[in-house]
């Protein structure tokens, strides 16, 4: 019988052993007691802990399940903090596996994650990293920190063109470092390497490549598994029952329990191990990860393919940092910021700190603050920006209470930015009156393309009449004065919002349940699916408004929008052709963020923002920027 917990595992801590100056804590779970301490599940809550059919066979070895062989299934379970405060340098986790028993092409996987603090990702279950056309992938690891990925699934290509491979995958602070594809073999990486995952699908523990492969063992193709009275190949995509069902154990009855490994270093070397083979390069993989407060998070997830996803045997071996911790640096378009970390006794004093940039001494120009046992260092020159695409190096020394100096250089790499030129700034504007004009269009032409080509065409009219329901506008103009979240209709019949992207009532953080509000003119009052349902698809939008930067420096803008969207900043809002382009995404996706640094360099209202938005055919799409904030936020 299955039983399912807030708090689900038991943790038994060891001895503490000597390593290298630092006491490294070892913590264990066999799952064999449902005793609750600290561990919790967190977001979509698919995980079970179920009392027996663990790795040892024994009538009391439970085990936890991620996922089951059966569609649309997430879980995110966060790791306490078992260092008492520590930060954590190094660590070694080891577990036990069953993988496979679904579908023929098995999904998704899993991902093991040292997150960031700060990761709302130990709160919510999400975001995770993704693929170039997908977001929010539990396989794919995470956005902060260091995040190993096991995925099962190919999806779209990364950024850059590097194809995403059926294999295991490293990210530092969600940037992707390496794939280790299938087949699994030491030393394979991609790029580079080979990379051929379909014969090593399912294979049986007695095949000779039984090694190279993903899962842990063959599909069942002797049982009658989708309950017709045939034992044929449509049993292999028959997804699981429930777990208190007889034949549960029918998906499973082919699979082993196998080793895992995943190693961070002293020296920042990740090591991965799988079926007892290391599959990293020799003297394991260089990374640019650095030490902070974080928590160790596990993820997995299925889709419209899948296979189980079981734990078992969790042992952690984690090794604190004994000195004042220098954390990587975050650039940007003007300057930088950097945050160091204490440690036990280790305590930073600013008095005596040492900053260059790029050879300059800046020690004078840098401003600190201490917040717990986090020292953030801050440099900005918003006269002198620096280049996008520049290499820029720092180097800080910094004492501790116990008269120690830790020195260390850090790089960074200046991402592309907008500058809105001093030449758009207004005067005059009422910015006690804040607010957004939006004009909506809705076609009656289905199928429209989602480009945002058809978007400015549809706005102009050049795709069929307006068949929004303009109830509320004024001159063809709905005056927003609360923020723009908006949606679309959760179904067919029903006119309810749908409640989806970064702002919403059902948000896992309580800090972003803002409902989603019903997009302006949507649905038609005049135009309806034959069927008789709403009209919800082929829209266009535009919002404009004023942005007020209150001081100089460098914003982020941000959007979040199914489908695309473009931001352009114009002295004529109606203007297509010469208006700056601010940030777009000209692709038809799912709910999505893009966040768009930009440098002002002097305080401003700039001159109207224009955002168009779109939504085409697909039933589940929506224009929809969620909670845009009218001043935007500086970057951090």
């Amino acid at each position: 019988m299955s039983q399912k917990h807030n708090n689900l595992l038991r943790w038994m801590t060891a001895a503490g052993l000597v390593c290298s100056s630092a006491f490294a804590a070892t913590n264990v779970v066999n799952f064999n007691t449902a005793t609750e301490l600290p561990f919790k599940e967190v977001g979509a809550a698919a995980a079970e802990y179920r009392t027996s059919g663990g790795a040892s066979g024994g009538a009391t070895d439970g085990y936890l399940s991620i996922t089951d062989a059966k569609s649309g299934q997430r879980a995110t379970v966060v790791f306490d903090d078992l260092d008492k405060g520590l930060v954590v340098k190094a660590f070694t986790f080891e577990c036990d596996l069953r993988i496979g028993g679904g579908t023929a092409r098995p999904a998704d996987g899993f991902s093991l994650n040292y997150v960031r603090a700060n990761d709302p990702l130990a709160a919510d279950g999400s975001p995770y990293a993704g693929t170039g056309n997908e977001t929010n992938l539990p396989e794919e690891g995470s956005l902060t920190g260091l995040g190993i990925g096991f995925d099962t699934w190919q999806s779209g290509d990364h950024p850059g063109g590097i194809t995403d491979v059926v294999g295991i995958s490293v990210r530092v602070e969600g940037a992707l470092i390496t794939q280790l594809p299938v087949p699994l073999r030491p030393g394979n990486v991609w790029p580079g390497g080979t990379f051929d995952e379909v014969p090593f699908r399912n294979l049986p523990t007695t095949d000779a490549n039984y090694a190279s492969s993903m899962q842990t063992g063959a599909l069942n193709t002797t049982d009658d598994l989708n309950g017709d009275g045939t034992v044929d190949g449509n049993d292999a995509n028959a997804g699981q029952v429930a777990f208190d069902d007889p034949n549960w154990g029918l998906w499973v009855k082919n699979l082993k329990w196998e080793k895992f490994k995943a190693q961070l270093t002293e020296e920042g070397k990740v090591k991965i191990f799988w079926k007892g083979v290391e599959l990293t390069p020799a003297g394991g993989l260089a990374s640019s990860f650095s030490p902070s407060p974080g928590r160790l998070v596990f993820g997995g997830r299925t889709g419209g393919a899948w296979e189980v996803h079981h734990v078992d045997n969790i042992r952690l071996e984690t090794i604190p940092a004994n000195d004042v911790i220098i954390g990587g640096v975050v650039g940007n378009p003007i300057g930088f910021s950097v945050t160091t970390v204490d440690s036990g006794e280790a305590v930073a004093v600013t008095s005596g700190l040492s900053v260059k940039l790029n050879g300059t001494d800046i020690s004078s120009k840098v401003t600190s603050s201490k917040d717990g046992i986090s020292t953030t260092i801050v440099f900005g020159d918003a006269a002198a920006p620096l280049t996008a695409g520049s290499t820029n190096t720092v180097a800080i020394s910094i004492k501790d209470t116990r008269g120690n100096t830790v020195s260390a250089n850090r790089t960074f790499v200046v991402g592309s930015y907008v500058t809105i030129p001093a030449t758009l700034a207004v005067t005059g504007v009422n910015t006690a009156q804040k607010g957004f004009n939006v004009r909506t269009h809705q076609t009656a032409r289905r199928g429209q393309p989602n480009t945002i080509a058809r978007a400015e065409q549809q706005l102009l009219g050049l795709r069929g009449d307006n068949v929004a329901d303009l109830t509320g506008f004024t001159g063809g103009v709905f005056a927003e004065t609360g923020v723009i979240n908006y949606s679309q209709p959760v179904s067919g019949a029903d006119a309810t919002p749908g409640q989806n992207g970064a702002f919403s009532s059902s948000a896992g953080n309580p800090a972003r349940q803002i409902a989603d509000n019903a997009i302006p003119g949507i649905p038609s009052a005049s135009e309806f699916q034959p069927n008789g349902d709403l009209y919800t698809d082929n829209i266009a939008a535009e919002i404009t408004t004023f942005l007020q930067f209150p001081t100089a420096g460098v914003y982020r803008l941000t959007f979040n929008s199914d489908d695309g969207f473009r931001t352009t900043v114009s002295g004529n809002n109606k203007e297509v052709l010469t208006s700056l382009i601010v940030s777009q995404a000209d692709v038809g996706k799912g709910a999505a963020t893009s966040m768009r640094p930009c440098s002002c360099p002097r305080p401003a209202s700039i001159r109207s923002a224009r955002c168009g938005s779109r939504a085409a055919a697909a039933p589940t799409s929506s224009g929809r920027p969620s909670a845009w904030p009218r001043t935007p936020r500086p970057a951090s």
